[in-house]
Parts: structure tokens; C-alpha cells; sequence
């Protein structure tokens, strides 16, 4: 199973010549199941015809508002069986994050495969609004049956360094999968990235791939890398990376 997560930059600065470049990026993993955050559905329309994948979306739709009209989405190989979305506590502010939990259906002797997708909120110093958000997403997960699958996965864009309590907690039940299988430091925030060189913030891993741990089996890891760290056509796709995971079932 070859999964990917990444945060697109949604509509950020000059977005449309970024396009392109993110289309030809996920052309190239080959993925089954994709997952996105910072999008919105056309977006996803779009991706799934160019890839001949099937679709769904988490978020509120496109508005007037940056700050509330991005959402997340999965896009996946085999037909979404079920699908079902949350909309993440808020301890100051509004709440629109939100979380996508997708179902595929089986295929031949294969298990339905269950991805969960995620954006937790962004500011360095909500650690408390992450940790009720985090809590919030394992009820939604277990409401949809995912405590009862040995197929899953949970992708996102956590916006919490690998050191912080949010990370920590997380590790008591699942896999990180870049601190088990992947080379190097693997910030998918990077100075490196032009289109994220001037932020006030500096090098980090936000964005992960994590694989349950309790009542699973041991999972095979085959391939753990970032994708979208070159330009394309003299075009960086996003101000993140990407995280690519190939692993056996």
C-alpha cells in the first residue's frame, strides 16, 4: 500500500501557476490512497480526473475567507465505500478544522482500507487546542469503526514538531513512520523551500503518516520519503512537503 500526505498551500500567493506542478508531483507517486489538506473540492475534481482517482472532501467550500474556506480531502485507487467528516474543537476562535475519514471497499481478497486525514490548528503555542483536537479525532475515528480494522492509517498535517507533547501522545498508539523508516531530519516546513524561505518560523517536521500500533500486526516498511522538494517547470508545488510511505498490509 503506497500512501502519501501533503498540505497543497490552498490559494496561497500565486497559486495558479502552482498547479500544474502539483499535478505532475502526484502523478509521479503512483499512489493508492492520497491525501490533502489546504484544498478544496474543484481542486480535488480536477486531481481525481487527471489521476483516475475516486474523491472526497472535509472543510468548508471555497469563500471570501482565507482563513476558513480551505478543507481537506482523500483521494483513493479503489471506490470509497463510506466516508464520513468532523469539525475539530476550537478553545479560542471559530472552529473549522476538520477531520475526512474515508473507507474503500475491498477489492478481491484485499481488506477495506481506512485513511483518516487531518490539519490541526497552526499557532506554535495551541499545544491545548491540539490535545482536545487529537481527542476529538480518536472518538471520530472509533464512531466509524476504525478501532476494528487492521487496515489504517492516520495522514496529516499536525502542525507539531516530533518533540512536543501533541507527537508524544500520539506514539502511545500509533507508528510514526518517518522516525521508523526515514533518512534525515524530514521537515516538511523547510527554509530550503522558496515559497516557505521567509518565514518567521523555522526548520520543522509537521506533517506525518502514522500507522496504528495496538491489537495490529507488524507492518513492513518499504519506502519513506518526501515528495514536492523540487520545482517543476522553474515552479515549487507548495511551501510543504510531502510525505511518502510504501508499506505491506
Amino acid at each position: 500500500m503506497r500512501v502519501v500526505t501533503w498540505n497543497l498551500g490552498w490559494r496561497f500567493g500565486e497559486w495558479e501557476p502552482r498547479q500544474p506542478a502539483i499535478d505532475a508531483t502526484l502523478a509521479a507517486t503512483d499512489a493508492d490512497v492520497i491525501a490533502v489538506q489546504e484544498t478544496w473540492p474543484d481542486q480535488l475534481a480536477r486531481l481525481a480526473e487527471r489521476l483516475e482517482l475516486h474523491w472526497a472532501f472535509s472543510g468548508r467550500r471555497p469563500s471570501e475567507s482565507v482563513e476558513h474556506g480551505f478543507g481537506n480531502g482523500i483521494l483513493s485507487r479503489r471506490p470509497i465505500a463510506h466516508h464520513a467528516e468532523i469539525t475539530l474543537p476550537a478553545l479560542v476562535g471559530p472552529a473549522y478544522r476538520s477531520a475526512l475519514l474515508v473507507r474503500t471497499a475491498p477489492n478481491g481478497d484485499e481488506p477495506p482500507f481506512t485513511a483518516v486525514t487531518t490539519h490541526l490548528t497552526h499557532r506554535r503555542h495551541e499545544t491545548p487546542t491540539r490535545l482536545v483536537q487529537l481527542d476529538a479525532l480518536h472518538a471520530f475515528i472509533d464512531d466509524n469503526g476504525g478501532a476494528e480494522t487492521d487496515a489504517l492509517a492516520l495522514l496529516g498535517d499536525l502542525n507539531a514538531t516530533p518533540d512536543s507533547e501533541e507527537i508524544r501522545r500520539l506514539r502511545d498508539s500509533w507508528i510514526d513512520c518517518w522516525a521508523e523508516g526515514g533518512k534525515g531530519d524530514g521537515w516538511t516546513w523547510a527554509r530550503a523551500n522558496p515559497l516557505a524561505a521567509h518565514a518567521r518560523w523555522p526548520n520543522r517536521r509537521l506533517d506525518y503518516v502514522l500507522l496504528p500500533t495496538a491489537g495490529r500486526p507488524t507492518r513492513r516498511l518499504h519506502v519513506v520519503e518526501l515528495i514536492g522538494t523540487c520545482p517543476i517547470d522553474g515552479t515549487m508545488p507548495s511551501d510543504h512537503y510531502g510525505v511518502l510511505v510504501d508499506f505491506s498490509l
